[in-house]
């Protein structure tokens, strides 16, 4: 480029506002964040039930109305229907990349054992 354009587009992106596209367009791009599968990999198996626990429960917070969540419960006696039992499937296939069948959900003996089958699933995932 000309040396008068290069010295224009330094100067937009001196005077340009940080959410600027041209001032975005200067800055190297932030590191990618690892995903939470990545992250539960990484953790040992009791941080990363825990981890998988937070998020379920998060999960079912917002689905259940904002209600306080006992992961000891059943999830079917956690106000959980077959809709909401679908956005929760949603959720987790986009978070974990772990598609489970609706069925999966409702045969769990509480919301903490979805969450240790999940995590068995993450590491394991031939079931070897």
């Amino acid at each position: 480029a000309p040396s008068g354009l290069r010295l224009l587009n330094a100067r937009a992106a001196l005077t340009a506002h940080p959410d600027d596209p041209a001032w975005a367009a200067l800055a190297p791009p932030a590191p990618a964040r690892p995903s939470l599968a990545q992250t539960l990999a990484t953790l040992p198996q009791d941080e990363a039930l825990a981890l998988l626990c937070a998020r379920l429960e998060h999960h079912l917070s917002g689905l259940c109305r904002g209600g306080a969540v006992n992961l000891d419960a059943p999830i079917a006696d956690l106000g959980v229907d077959s809709l909401t039992a679908l956005e929760l499937l949603n959720t987790l296939h986009a978070e974990l990349g772990v598609r489970l069948p609706m069925a999966t959900l409702f045969e769990a003996t509480s919301a903490r054992a979805l969450a240790a089958s999940l995590l068995h699933t993450l590491r394991d995932p031939d079931g070897a």
